[in-house]
Formats: structure tokens, C-alpha cells, sequence
């Protein structure tokens, strides 16, 4: 479980802002509308890695055993 999330948390800090939207692109339509991208936090912008920042990540914890 805590490498999963480490792997998890690594992934959204290093993904490009290319990467995001062939992600989204790749959402099945039945989900209705696509989502937008999320802004960037105050203060910050045009960024390679938008998600990087811990604005984006750093609410993902883990509860309970680790193993």
C-alpha cells in the first residue's frame, strides 16, 4: 500500500501538462463531459510538471497498515 501510493505521488509530480490531456482525451465518453485540467495553485504558473506541487498531492495519505 505505502509503495503504491509513493509510485502514485511520483507519477503526479512528474506528469507534463501533455501527458494530462492525452489522459483526459483517453476518458470513455460515457463518463458526459470531460474534465477540465485543474488550475495551478496562487502564484504559480506555466509550469512543465503542473502537478508537482503539493497543492495537487500531498492530501493522498495512507490509513491503516502499510503492507
Amino acid at each position: 500500500k505505502a509503495e503504491a501510493l509513493s509510485e502514485a505521488k511520483a507519477w503526479l509530480r512528474g506528469l507534463t501538462k501533455e501527458d494530462a490531456g492525452r489522459a483526459l482525451t483517453g476518458l470513455p465518453r460515457s463518463l458526459g463531459s470531460r474534465p477540465e485540467p485543474l488550475p495551478e495553485p496562487p502564484g504559480r504558473t506555466g509550469s512543465e510538471h503542473p502537478y508537482d506541487h503539493p497543492y495537487f498531492w500531498a492530501a493522498f495519505v495512507l490509513v491503516g497498515a502499510p503492507d
